[in-house]
């Protein structure tokens, strides 16, 4: 009897262990902490659960891995998800995801300023937050990644001047040190077709 109930304990613990959130690569660990930071309804829109039959991340809704890679994310996609909540509480979790290129968070409702904090995706080189409720002014950081060659801000209540540091030293096409964000919506992209001729528009 002692034994049987010893291998019960055994078989028990095993199964925990199994399906713990230690069990989940690292890239998924922290897409469940960017969920975690969200408001409980955001949560829910966002249909990951580690309990889900596939504890890959490259298996869920919005998230695309590089091809024979082990769990590294390569783009976010959650564009039209409805998520809301304070993005700079939030985005610490995204830039741990050392390979992550693109990030679209467009078309939800974020709230609070543009987080500074994305001077730590150095690896972005496509950022789109576009379409939510953004607030405050551009910061300078963000134009500090030599890899971002997309951005937009477009349709959030922006305001201030667009940094000098969006330049780079390098547009043609206007004086964006001069340019204001206070038209809204306003829109700002930038876009580097060849990497030697990057320009920024706004409209």
């Amino acid at each position: 009897m002692f034994l049987l109930c010893q291998s019960f304990v055994v078989i028990s613990l095993t199964l925990f262990l199994a399906s713990s959130p230690a069990s989940l690569p690292s890239s998924a660990i922290d897409l469940l902490k960017f969920q975690d930071s969200l408001p409980l309804l955001s949560q829910k829109l966002l249909p990951w659960n580690q309990s889900s039959s596939s504890s890959s991340p490259c298996q869920w809704p919005g998230v695309s891995c590089y091809p024979n890679k082990s769990f590294q994310v390569k783009a976010l996609n959650l564009s039209g998800y409805g998520l809301s909540g304070v993005l700079n509480n939030s985005i610490t979790f995204l830039c741990r995801h050392k390979h992550l290129v693109l990030l679209d968070l467009s078309g939800n409702h974020f709230t609070g300023v543009i987080p500074h904090l994305l001077v730590n995706c150095g690896q972005l080189n496509t950022i789109l937050l576009n379409d939510n409720g953004l607030e405050g002014s551009i910061p300078a950081d963000v134009f500090k990644s030599k890899k971002l060659v997309q951005l937009d801000l477009g349709y959030n209540s922006l305001s201030g001047n667009i940094p000098p540091e969006a330049t780079w030293n390098s547009y043609q096409e206007m004086p964006v040190s001069k340019a204001s964000c206070e038209k809204r919506p306003f829109n700002l992209k930038l876009t580097q077709p060849i990497p030697s001729n990057k320009h920024i528009k706004t409209g």
